[in-house]
């Protein structure tokens, strides 16, 4: 498996109608596919060697974008913690949340403030929590026996997820969501889960300080270059 962030080059984002947006760049590294990552999370892949370019649906807030030219059965894998970079950022708050294999229906809803003491009423995520194994698992369910030791067919197993944290003799899988945060100060966060009914759990309250990368400049401009000295003065705001 080959990943690199060598040879790549004129990264530039262009904001097109609708709230779509496409990422391009350059790149020497011949016969390689690219990935695209946004805020440390794989956001697409080319399939093609000479794709030199990445259409995306939308933009996230606070963002940080990075290039890796890959293999080509590895362009759909998510090899950040291969190319030996941080997932820790000061503006991306992670949540970890047990799903359960009893939550059929069930969402996690993720409310926030936006730096201003006042909890916005609109989301700032909504995740279904309904597992793709539900029903498959536990002791007393179907195919009891059929998966790993002490959990049924399909379940997600001892050793991988939140062992013991689900029904008696099935662990659970754990949700990392990363939020980033784009106004700099202290959030406020408040997560509730909602069911299929309806009926709504007590709200959780987390704070997180947010430390984003300053915004681009609006503006640029060329001052002077001494061609003697290579020397390039730009003024930016």
């Amino acid at each position: 498996m080959t990943a690199t962030l060598d040879n790549i080059s004129q990264r530039v984002a262009y904001p097109l109608e609708g709230g779509r947006w496409e990422v391009r760049f350059a790149s020497a590294n011949p016969g390689m596919h690219h990935q695209l990552y946004l805020n440390a999370e794989l956001a697409a892949w080319t399939d093609s060697p000479q794709d030199r370019r990445f259409p995306l649906s939308e933009m996230p807030h606070a963002r940080e974008l990075t290039i890796a030219a890959v293999d080509a059965d590895s362009r759909q894998e998510n090899l950040w913690d291969q190319l030996g970079l941080s997932r820790e950022h000061p503006w991306i708050c992670t949540l970890r949340v047990v799903r359960p294999c009893a939550s059929a229906g069930l969402q996690l809803v993720v409310r926030g403030d936006h730096a201003t003491g006042q909890i916005d009423p609109q989301p700032l995520a909504v995740e279904d929590l309904s597992p793709a194994w539900l029903g498959l698992g536990g002791f007393g369910l179907t195919g009891f026996g059929l998966g790993g030791w002490g959990v049924g067919l399909g379940a997600p197993g001892w050793g991988r997820g939140g062992f013991g944290a689900g029904p008696f003799g099935c662990g659970a899988e754990v949700l990392a969501l990363r939020l980033p945060l784009q106004e700099p100060g202290s959030h406020q966060l408040q997560l509730q889960t909602v069911d299929a009914h309806g009926r709504e759990s007590p709200t959780q309250t987390i704070d997180f300080q947010s430390t984003p990368p300053p915004p681009p400049a609006a503006y640029l401009n060329c001052l002077a270059y001494d061609a003697v000295n290579h020397i390039l003065t730009l003024e930016a705001y």
